[in-house]
């Protein structure tokens, strides 16, 4: 009788351990989907201002001072 009850606690025990925060994936799927929001975003918006980003880097001129005597 002890060690079927014993058993008995047992399977619970491990049926509760391993259930405990069984939606712990959920919080991983949340940060995984706004990740991929902010990628989309920040693509639309670079697609929407890629030209004048483009030339605005174009236009740019370093000089360092070598070569030019």
């Amino acid at each position: 009788m002890a060690t079927r009850i014993g058993r008995r606690c047992a399977r619970c025990w491990s049926w509760a351990s391993t259930r405990l925060g069984s939606d712990r994936g959920s919080e991983t799927v949340d940060k995984v989907l706004w990740v991929a929001v902010v990628i989309v975003v920040v693509g639309g918006i670079g697609l929407l201002f890629r030209d004048a980003v483009e030339s605005f880097f174009n236009s740019m001129v370093f000089e360092i001072g070598f070569g030019n005597d």
